[in-house]
Formats: structure tokens, sequence, C-alpha cells
């Protein structure tokens, strides 16, 4: 069995990794919004079904990329609690 310190420890180290994943999130999430705003004015007035397909397409990336930063969110909450209790 693990001892509190080792306990602690890695609790402190899934803190430290989950904001990591946090950051690169949230990279994740800025270009794709940059990506779906690059689409929009490239394919401003055309009738092509791929640049509404494309365009949707990263539309539901943004979304679910700020879903899963919710969920970080919400795991590093988890985990600082966990950590206030040891």
């Amino acid at each position: 069995m693990a001892s509190i310190e080792e306990v602690r420890a890695a609790v402190a180290l899934a803190a430290d990794k989950a904001q990591e994943a946090a950051q690169y999130q949230q990279q994740v999430t800025k270009l794709a919004e940059e990506v779906q705003a690059l689409l929009a004015g490239a394919m401003q007035g055309t009738t092509q079904n791929d640049a509404e397909q494309a365009n949707g397409e990263f539309a539901q990336a943004v979304s679910n990329a700020n879903e899963v930063l919710q969920l970080i969110g919400a795991g590093m909450s988890s985990i600082e609690s966990i950590g206030n209790r040891l």
C-alpha cells in the first residue's frame, strides 16, 4: 500500500498533468476556431457543399473542444478536492 506521501505526490503530479492538458486543449480550441474563421471567410458566397461541410465540421470540432476543456476543468476541481483532503 502506498504511503500518504506517495499518494500526495501522485495527486500533485496528476494536477500538473491536468493543467498541461488544459493548456494544450486551449491551443487546439483556438486553432480550430481560426480554421473555421478562415474557411468561413474564404468560402463566403460559394455554393460548394464541401465548403459548408468543412465549416460545419470545424464548428463541431470547436464545440467538442470546448466540452473537453470543461471536462478537464471539472477533473482538475476533483483533483484539488482530493489533494485538500490528504
